[in-house]
């Protein structure tokens, strides 16, 4: 007999709680003894009596299911598929843990908990939690590969989709297919990977392009814990009339397969197209364009001059001997050039070089203080079959190790750099052109024509962290790399504990180098003698 009064009585109370839970009283409310005033309002017009609840019955089985609005935002721990009885039992508890980069706006029934139980609800119910991606400010992308596999290779594309929100509605993407694999040469070594894209149909992702294009980049900028070393230089050098390309870029946070990856930039990449690197394809013919690029990685087709790699970018018969002939043709183009500016004659190097274009990615070069600038991704083009056929100097590329960022010197904001011999990294050209009067006159007019842009570096690089800090911040929390050496730091770096000493640093970095170059191109004894003069 103890033992059924003790199971009426918890029954009793369960019905109580799930009555609760559901707004209702257990119990039948008193009587309304408020006077009721009388209207002439029509009967008709009078609010009908609202449907009575029709409650289960004690006991009955009623099926609960917990989910998540985005399975790859959240886990629920727990028993997300129970049955409770009405009246009787109620639901035990389930966990909800939210992944970085997600947010938690709440339960599909109001509720704001992350850990819930105890419901016992009137009919079978589904109770979803609503997860949607944390948005810092910047445009979020998504990738899927088919059966999530990872990015492991730089030479094999796997499928996915890719997906672009967090933007104005005219850039949203909706689950476009694409190809994806990694890029970069000692990048793809580091933690944090960079990608190239190839998607289905052209399409121009958030408006960067001139037309839509099917192949871009996503940079990790990993060794670069500003961010912001690769954009705020492409941007400057996309202002630079004689630098015929110059590919856009913009900030975005990252989600692969799921998992947030951090904050990427998102670049057109260099390439011969009308939109992009606009010269011809022919590439059955020796009267074609060739992209060159400068690299100490150069693989086939590739040739050296002058002890120097360089690697043909674009396609090139299917011929080999075709092939083969091509490769001999744009050789011998870049010999004679080599050789004309060993002489240092004017004429003849303005009768096969754009000298323009050398002069404007010399001051990016040299202003930025581009490690890199002799060993890898130095970019030419020429187009065989033009009127004027001269070898063009641009786009340039891969600036992470810049603006302070890299050690043997290049973390001081003064010295020549890009114009003089000093390291490994020597480039021959800027080099041999910097030892002639002529051409630093050029250097000297050119920056004084750009200076108004030029000053406007270091406020651009404190507006661009300052309008997404919080995103920028929170890929630290993904890699949490403060104070580890990544590639070439110096120890000025090194000392940053934070993303503001970060940009901060980069910003003052620049401005001192931007005040001293200024000294040195406008000083007559460096027009007349060269770099000797700044020794003296």
């Amino acid at each position: 007999m103890r033992k059924l009064l003790l199971t009426l009585l918890l029954g009793a109370l369960c019905l109580s709680a799930c009555a609760r839970a559901n707004g209702e009283e257990s119990t039948a409310p008193a009587a309304d003894t408020t006077p009721v005033a009388v209207t002439d309002t029509d009967p008709a017009t009078e609010p009908s009596a609202p449907t009575p609840v029709v409650l289960p019955s004690t006991g009955t089985r009623i099926n609960v299911r917990y989910e998540l609005s985005d399975p790859d935002g959240a886990t629920l721990d727990g028993k997300t598929e129970q049955s409770v009885l009405y009246g009787v039992t109620a639901t035990s508890n389930v966990t909800l843990a939210v992944k970085e980069g997600y947010r938690f706006l709440g339960w599909s029934d109001g509720s704001g908990d992350l850990i819930r139980g105890g419901d016992c609800p009137t009919a079978d119910t589904v109770y979803t939690a609503i997860i949607e991606y944390d948005t810092l400010g910047l445009p979020v992308i998504s990738i899927t590969t088919q059966t999530l596999r990872d990015v492991t290779s730089r030479t094999e594309y796997i499928d996915g989709t890719i997906e672009i929100t967090g933007c104005a509605k005219r850039y949203a993407l909706d689950e476009m297919a694409m190809e994806i694999r990694g890029r970069g040469n000692s990048s793809w070594n580091m933690e944090k990977k960079s990608y190239r894209l190839r998607l289905s149909r052209k399409q121009n992702l958030l408006g960067l392009g001139k037309d839509a294009e099917q192949s871009w980049v996503l940079l990790a900028n990993h060794a670069d814990q500003s961010l912001l070393r690769n954009h705020i230089t492409m941007e400057f050098a996309r202002k630079l009339a004689d630098i015929a390309f110059m590919p856009a870029s913009q900030s975005v946070d990252l989600y692969l397969n799921g998992e947030y990856r951090g904050v990427y930039l998102l670049c057109e990449q260099i390439e011969v197209d009308s939109d992009r690197v606009n010269i011809s394809e022919n590439p059955e013919s020796l009267q074609t364009g060739y992209l060159i690029e400068m690299t100490h990685y150069a693989e086939d087709p590739k040739f050296t001059v002058g002890g120097i790699l360089y690697e043909i970018k674009n396609d090139l018969s299917t011929s080999e001997t075709l092939r083969t002939e091509q490769t001999v043709y744009i050789r011998s183009l870049i010999q004679r050039c080599y050789t004309a500016v060993q002489r240092g004659d004017e004429a003849l190097v303005r009768a096969l070089i754009d000298v323009e274009s050398v002069v404007d990615t010399y001051i990016v070069e040299e202003l930025f203080k581009n490690k890199d600038d002799g060993w890898d991704s130095f970019y030419m083009y020429y187009d065989a079959g033009k009127e004027r056929e001269v070898l063009h100097f641009g786009p340039i590329w891969d600036f992470d190790l810049t603006g302070g960022n890299t050690d043997s010197g290049g973390e001081l904001y003064e010295g020549l750099w890009a114009g003089v011999s000093e390291c490994i990294t020597d480039n021959f050209w800027y080099i041999q052109l910097m030892e002639q009067e002529w051409f630093r006159n050029l250097v000297k007019e050119r920056w004084n024509e750009l200076k108004s842009e030029i000053d406007k570096i270091p406020s651009s690089i404190i507006a661009e962290a300052d309008a997404h800090t919080a995103a920028y911040e929170r890929n630290f929390e993904k890699w949490p790399i403060f104070g580890h050496w990544i590639n070439q730091q110096p120890p000025a770096i090194m000392a940053l504990t934070s993303y503001t000493e970060h940009y901060r640093y980069y910003a003052v970095w620049m401005q001192n180098r931007i005040a001293w170059l200024d000294g040195v191109f406008n000083d007559p004894a460096f027009l007349q003698h060269g770099a000797a003069a700044l020794d003296r």
